[in-house]
């Protein structure tokens, strides 16, 4: 039952196009056990870099809630705020930016027994928008696993983006943009129902953000 409403609310927010883009990939490979649910929490700044002309600095913080559907896939829904360091004199200008999020992840690569070292890989898409962006994530994460409770991972993030730019009411451009982000990851089992996971984002392209940020995931099992 758990399982057919979480799938119901994943299509729902992807025919509405109420999702959100990643700013973070926040965990490795690994997947979750069988009948598990998880709550996340991961603050993070991010930092546009120096073709950052207007200053942009964004304090952050998302929120997960998410379910496995079998032993390789899981699927999270992602909720989130941000607060723009940007000082303007624009009436109109708010520095607060809500979103909400989804994306279903796949293991395909697992080699070595869990309490050894080995490699996982997996991928991850979803749907997104921010301001006036909207689009598609892609997410194909590399982990070392050193044992069963820590974990590094690294990968590539990208973001396919449909922008619609509206001055006065009006809309008068429309433009599509790719980007690209290289995480690098440490995720910690702390015990086996919290994790402890710290990344930093770095981006191929100059119009794009640096991230980094940490959190908890917390599982429940039936």
């Amino acid at each position: 039952m758990k399982k057919n409403l979480f799938i119901i609310l994943i299509l729902v927010f992807a025919t509405t196009s109420i999702a959100n883009a990643q700013f973070q990939v926040f965990g490795a490979a690994n997947s979750m056990e069988n009948n598990t649910s998880i709550i996340g929490v991961n603050p993070f700044t991010m930092i546009y870099n120096g073709d950052n002309v207007s200053e942009h600095k964004y304090i952050a913080s998302n929120f997960y809630v998410g379910l496995s559907l079998n032993s390789n896939i899981d699927a999270r829904l992602k909720i989130g705020i941000f607060r723009d360091s940007y000082q303007t004199t624009n009436p109109d200008y708010s520095p607060m930016f809500g979103y909400a999020g989804i994306e279903v992840e796949t293991r395909f690569i697992n080699t070595g027994r869990r309490n050894y070292s080995g490699l996982e890989v997996s991928f991850t898409t979803g749907v997104h928008s921010w301001k006036s962006m909207a689009g598609f994530d892609g997410t194909l994460n590399i982990t070392y696993r050193k044992n069963n409770k820590v974990y590094f991972y690294t990968g590539i993030d990208a973001d396919v983006n449909y922008e619609v730019q509206v001055e006065n009411g009006v809309t008068n451009n429309k433009a599509i943009g790719i980007h690209y982000w290289v995480p690098v990851g440490l995720q910690i089992k702390a015990n086996r129902n919290t994790d402890f996971i710290i990344e930093a984002d770095v981006p191929f392209q100059g119009v794009d953000n640096y991230a980094i940020g940490a959190g908890l995931n917390f599982y429940f099992r039936n």
